[in-house]
């Protein structure tokens, strides 16, 4: 005997799940990547190049283009991080990275 043919809503909302599982692992990944959490900054030598290192990482949901929406400074720990909030202008996804200011050592 053959299996019926699921409804067409019951593969739509299997589709569904499937997609926001799939995005669900993109996040992930974009919060394992270097600047993606608090523990795990982008390392940089000035203040100045943190918010052109923040529009040059791609979205991690969509890979398109952030642009920068607020730049702050946080210290916790004797950790001084810096905290910029970006907006995906492709997807509108929200994403935080983290840098840490690093000046060059003296020789």
């Amino acid at each position: 005997m053959a299996s019926k043919k699921p409804r067409p809503r019951t593969e739509r909302r299997a589709a569904d799940r499937a997609a926001e599982a799939a995005t669900r692992t993109r996040d992930r990944i974009a919060r394992l990547e270097p600047g993606g959490a608090r523990d795990w900054p982008i390392v940089v030598d000035s203040a100045v190049v943190i918010e052109a290192r923040a529009a040059a990482v791609p979205c991690g949901h969509c890979g398109g283009p952030l642009k920068v929406l607020d730049h702050d400074a946080r210290a916790s720990d004797d950790q001084r991080r810096r905290e910029v909030r970006a907006r995906c202008q492709r997807c509108s996804r929200d994403r935080t990275l983290w840098f840490e200011i690093v000046p060059p050592a003296d020789n």
